[in-house]
C-alpha cells in the first residue's frame, strides 16, 4: 500500500466544525431572533386590543340587560356585579377600569322630574393604532 494510503487509515478522523462555520450559524441565529422579537411584541399589543374590544361587547350587553330592568343606566360600571356580570372586567395592561361616563337626558324622566341616565359613553385606550379590530367586529 502506499504511504498515503496507509497513514488515512491509520489517522482518527476528526469530525466537527470550523470556527467559521460556527460563527456564520451564530449569525443567522441572530438575525432570526433580531427579526421575530419585536414581532411577538406586536402580537401581545394586539392580543390586549382584542380582548378590550371583546370586554367592551360584554360590558355593553350587560348595561342593556341593566337598562331592560331599570329603565336608566348605572352610575357606574360596579353595579353591574354581581347581578348581570360575575366582575366587571378591567383593562388587561393596566388593571384599571374602562372609561364609562353616564349622561342625563331630558327626554326621560321620573315622576319627581329628576333626569334619568339613559345615554352613556364607554371606552379604552388601545395600544394599536390603525387596528382594524373595531371595524371587522360589529
Amino acid at each position: 500500500m502506499p504511504l498515503t494510503l496507509m497513514t488515512r487509515l491509520l489517522t482518527p478522523k476528526l469530525r466537527g466544525f470550523t470556527l467559521v462555520e460556527l460563527l456564520v450559524v451564530i449569525a443567522i441565529i441572530g438575525l432570526l431572533v433580531a427579526i421575530v422579537v419585536p414581532n411577538l411584541g406586536n402580537a401581545k399589543a394586539l392580543g390586549r386590543d382584542s380582548r378590550r374590544v371583546s370586554d367592551i361587547k360584554n360590558i355593553q350587553l350587560s348595561l342593556a340587560l341593566y337598562y331592560n330592568d331599570n329603565l336608566q343606566y348605572p352610575l357606574s360600571l360596579s353595579s353591574l356585579s354581581p347581578t348581570y356580570m360575575s366582575t366587571v372586567p378591567k383593562d388587561p395592561k393596566t388593571g384599571s377600569d374602562y372609561y364609562y361616563k353616564v349622561y342625563n337626558s331630558p327626554k326621560t324622566s321620573n315622576c319627581t322630574g329628576n333626569y334619568l341616565p339613559a345615554i352613556y359613553h364607554l371606552g379604552a385606550a388601545m395600544e394599536i393604532t390603525g387596528s382594524n379590530l373595531m371595524t371587522d367586529d360589529n
